[in-house]
């Protein structure tokens, strides 16, 4: 699942870009930084904290939760990775459902949720550089509408 967040300074651009009557997904020059979207793949994720160490605006947060809810949302197969194989041995032995979010312990590596706080973030490409798991991406196209 993607999550797409927009900062604060991109709405100013796609604000004016509207009022000068673009339409549709305009590009951003590579060298203007800080303006585009960010994107957050869950499932490339390894839970390595980086973004967070690395986030110059204190933007993102790394939470060492995993969300069992959408571990029965998705179609888990055995046969990819090692995070796969154990969402597929919980929805195999769970019982019921899981209701919550449960906190990860220290030693458990890989498992965690991202929170973007799109108001900090200034889409500077900190998070992306860092990131091991090839997780964020900052999209240079703003989509004016």
């Amino acid at each position: 699942m993607t999550q797409t967040h927009i900062p604060r300074k991109s709405q100013k651009i796609i604000e004016l870009a509207k009022k000068l009557g673009a339409k549709g997904a305009v590009s951003v020059p590579e060298r203007l930084w800080g303006y585009g979207k960010i994107e957050y793949s869950e499932e490339d994720c390894i839970g390595c904290g980086k973004c967070e160490d690395n986030c110059s605006e204190d933007a993102i947060r790394f939470e060492r939760t995993f969300d069992l809810k959408k571990v029965f949302e998705k179609d888990v197969s055995t046969n990819e990775s090692k995070k796969n194989r154990i969402m597929y041995l919980i929805t195999t032995l769970a019982v019921k459902k899981p209701k919550n979010s449960v906190l990860v312990p220290e030693l458990v590596q890989g498992y965690g949720t991202v929170i973007i706080d799109k108001d900090k973030c200034i889409g500077c490409g900190n998070c992306e550089r860092n990131c091991s798991g090839n997780a964020l991406h900052v999209k240079k196209v703003l989509n004016v509408g």
